[in-house]
């Protein structure tokens, strides 16, 4: 008869037999100092493994997670239950939460008692995994599997963790041990009643351990038949776990106020099929190619390969079946069954990689087991070999591995415990606490006043007579703007605690806006914020508001601007608003604003990042105007004067400018004039010596000019200044001319510029502002002795059409100013 490595056996008594070979194989087949070696580097790989989870414990923040567990171990210490000040029960990690309590009621609260119980867990899952892989296999492919978890940086986070993930992948390893013992190598009445109960203790560790119940149906259907599961033991086994399911299931929904439970459902459905393959294998695919694991699934896919070709090895040249490849079949049948509910059963917010973590000891068994095989089948009878390649595999792999472990041995989580610390030491009895975080506060603070989240608060809260407040300790939900405004006029100090991804994830760009305009950064450490409002700020309206259009490299555009002030004293600071709108930023950007002298030399400056970096333009609505505040502060010993106003964009990393673009998304220059400055005290406006009242277009006055001297001689220049007063708006940059014109009407001295020599364009001219204007005329070398005409005016240098001269009466009376009469003499040889 010939028989897949999974057939149900015709012989139990023979199968079982085969597997008490098996069972002493290893015993057997002792050969010098292997099983020395092995267990050696096995209490090398818990003793690390326990230093590295222990430095997690003793480093790390706590994850924000972490509180709720926490909170929980706390009210059983209080009531014998975590029953929660909203009345609900948290149920989930209901194992952890007891054994947590214990932890603390023995040592007091802290952040190393709360995770003790998960590291040892975690640290006692690693001899756990050897013995499982020993059993099944040898003690090479347990030593492998036991590297494999000792050194995964999310194994060690998660087990530094006072969560109960660590206690989770414990219990997973027990069951698939027992249930092997009792379904699939043999018959076994107490084996699989201790895997029910290691089973049930999983779910009552994480309801996710559901998701194994249908993989080990499906391997005992296939081992054992359907007549297995009418017999009267396994029908009251299963009776038994059904019971205590229930149980769990009812005891979950006890976890929720009434109208919650819906909510939660109905935003986070557990089952939703989809068949969206493409899409959902792109959310798990990084549980696979991380770095630490790609090796592991390299071995996965190779396994797969090897298992074929053994089955239909047996297929082809019946044989007797191997416990190896039995144990592996059935490995595999476990870790595939629960990706295949992963991708497609569990509801969209399940598929992702974190939910396939409890499967983290078989696949690095399946990797062990795989490389195993493998190393066999290339190497046949040389044994030593083969165990001498699988040692020298675990060390190189554990090299390989140590830099990432450590990386999370040593990494950090959000400094919410600094942060409500800092709190703790500043804060006044009357103060209000706001944050997204309430048990946390409560924990650290004894009290939080509000649960501040604008987006992703359904899952959190629950309706109380038309109010929604908090579905753990029951207190108002702050979720708009106009909240937050109302109660920071309402109320001299307010704190906000936050950390830096629910600042840009949970809120509206208006929110932070409005709490930075409100509030000052006080403290920030570990990505954690706190905000302080000491009173309510009314800022007085902008002196200068001005819209202004500028493309900066199709990424942001800016639409306009607001000053506090164009006149500021030095030691003073300028407070600019731009206004923003996001269009396709796909890097970090760096506003820069730089105050620039006639000279073009930067006297101030203010580079930073859009909102400083607390709401990042990759997660701005693309219709939203954004308000972005920033501060010049002057220098002391400012000369008084007129400076110009500057701003652009660079990329973080490269400190490239974001090149300006026109309508025709032409390159136009990497920064854009926003005003001009004047700093200093009032002057005394300036006089001219000789006067005049010309009209330029109706929006330009030259009020006179100054012109030292009369006679000039060839090849030399004269100096003019002349004295011109903005009338209105000017839209656009004028360029002046000032030419020396002979008899023949020919040009023979000229200068044309821009006011300032190109430093103030017109179209920055404030109405009544008087702008003196400094020339140097040069004659040309060639120009014959005689009397000359100076003359000025303005034209568009894009069109070349000069700016008309306007009489009294508003009609146009040329395009040109005569000035006065210059002299020209020969120069003497």
């Amino acid at each position: 008869m010939r028989k897949s490595s999974f057939s149900r056996p015709e012989d139990d008594r023979h199968g079982e037999e085969k597997v008490k070979e098996h069972i002493y194989l290893d015993d057997e087949r002792k050969v010098g100092g292997e099983e020395v070696v092995s267990t050696l580097l096995l209490l090398i790989f818990v003793a690390f493994g326990f230093f590295m989870r222990a430095e997690y414990m003793l480093g790390a923040s706590l994850y924000v997670d972490e509180y709720t567990t926490i909170f929980a171990a706390q009210k059983i210490i209080a009531h014998g239950y975590p029953r929660f000040p909203s009345g609900a029960i948290y149920s989930r990690g209901l194992l952890f939460s007891y054994l947590d309590a214990l932890s603390i009621y023995l040592m007091g609260f802290s952040g190393v008692s709360a995770r003790l119980p998960g590291v040892m867990a975690s640290t006692l899952t690693i001899p756990l995994i050897f013995f499982l892989g020993r059993r099944l296999f040898s003690r090479s492919v347990g030593l492998m599997a036991a590297a494999l978890l000792a050194l995964s940086p999310e194994v060690i986070i998660w087990g530094g963790r006072a969560r109960m993930y660590s206690l989770l992948l414990l219990f997973v390893v027990l069951s698939a041990l027992f249930f092997f013992e009792g379904v699939i190598s043999k018959d076994d009445g107490r084996q699989r009643r201790l895997f029910l109960c290691t089973f049930l203790l999983a779910l009552l560790t994480h309801l996710e351990a559901l998701v194994l119940l249908p993989a080990f149906l499906v391997a005992a259907l296939l081992r054992r038949g359907v007549r297995f599961f009418t017999r009267r033991g396994v029908i009251l086994d299963l009776g038994l776990g059904a019971a205590v399911m229930v149980g769990r299931l009812v005891l979950f929904s006890k976890q929720s106020l009434p109208g919650q439970v819906v909510r939660s459902a109905r935003v986070r459905p557990f089952i939703q099929p989809s068949f969206d393959l493409a899409g959902t294998l792109k959310a798990v695919a990084p549980f696979f190619v991380q770095a630490d694991r790609l090796p592991a699934t390299l071995l996965l896919l190779l396994g797969a390969f090897y298992l074929a070709w053994r089955i239909w090895q047996r297929t082809s040249a019946p044989e007797e079946e191997r416990v190896e490849d039995m144990a592996l079949s059935y490995l595999y049948l476990l870790f595939v069954v629960v990706v295949v509910e992963i991708l497609f059963i569990v509801g969209e917010s399940w598929r992702h990689p974190r939910y396939l973590f409890l499967t983290l000891p078989l696949f690095f068994l399946i990797a062990g087991a795989s490389f195993d095989a493998l190393s066999e089948v290339a190497m046949r009878a040389r044994r030593r070999a083969r165990f001498a390649l699988t040692y020298l595999a675990v060390i190189i792999l554990s090299f390989l591995l140590l830099p990432l472990s450590m990386e999370a041995a040593f990494s950090q989580e959000k400094g919410y415990d600094r942060a409500f610390l800092y709190v703790q030491e500043n804060g006044e009895e009357r103060d209000l606490i706001m944050t997204p975080l309430p048990i946390a506060s409560i924990i650290h603070l004894g009290r939080c006043d509000f649960l501040a989240m604008e987006r992703g608060f359904e899952g959190y809260v629950w309706d109380r007579e038309g109010e929604l407040i908090d579905g753990w300790v029951e207190i108002p939900l702050l979720t708009s703007v106009e909240q937050l405004e109302e109660i920071l006029r309402g109320n001299r100090r307010v704190w906000f605690v936050v950390d830096e991804v629910r600042l840009q994830m949970r809120y509206t760009v208006e929110f932070v806006a409005l709490l930075l305009e409100q509030t000052e950064l006080v403290y920030q450490e570990r990505g954690a914020m706190v905000f302080l409002s000491d009173g309510y700020h009314y800022y007085p309206p902008p002196a200068v508001s001005r819209p202004l259009v500028a493309n900066l490299d199709g990424r942001m555009m800016l639409r306009g601007y607001q000053l506090t002030t164009d006149r500021v004293d030095p030691g003073e600071e300028l407070e600019v608003t731009l206004l923003w709108q996001a269009l396709d930023p796909e890097k970090e950007y760096v506003v820069f604003l730089h105050l620039v002298s006639e000279d073009g030399k930067r006297i101030a400056q203010d580079d930073k990042r859009p909102l400083q970096d607390l709401y990042r333009p990759i997660f701005w609505p693309p219709e939203e105007i954004v308000r972005d505040r920033h501060e010049i502060l002057l220098p002391e010993d400012t000369s008084p004067g007129l400076y110009r106003l500057e701003m652009g964009l660079y990329e973080a990393d490269t400190q490239d400018r974001l090149p300006i673009l026109n309508e025709k998304r032409e390159v136009v220059g990497d920064k854009v004039i926003l005003d001009f400055i004047k700093v200093g005290g009032e002057a005394t406006k300036p006089e001219p010596t000789q006067c005049l009242e010309a009209n330029l277009g109706g929006t330009i006055r030259l009020l006179g000019y100054d012109l030292p001297q009369s006679e000039v001689f060839p090849g030399e220049a004269f100096p003019i200044t002349l004295y011109w007063r903005g009338e209105g708006v000017i839209d656009e940059d004028y360029t002046i001319f000032v030419h020396l014109v002979g008899d023949d009407g020919l040009i023979w001295g000229q200068e044309d510029s821009q006011p300032l020599h190109g430093f103030y364009p017109t179209s920055h001219w404030d109405r009544g502002d008087t702008v003196v204007d400094e020339h140097s005329v040069s004659v040309k070398p060639d120009a014959p002795p005689g009397e000359y005409r100076l003359l000025v005016g303005m034209y568009l240098f894009s069109t070349m059409e000069r700016l008309p001269i306007l009489d009294d009466d508003g009609k146009v009376a040329g395009d040109y100013l005569f000035l006065d009469t210059m002299w020209l003499f020969e120069e003497e040889r």
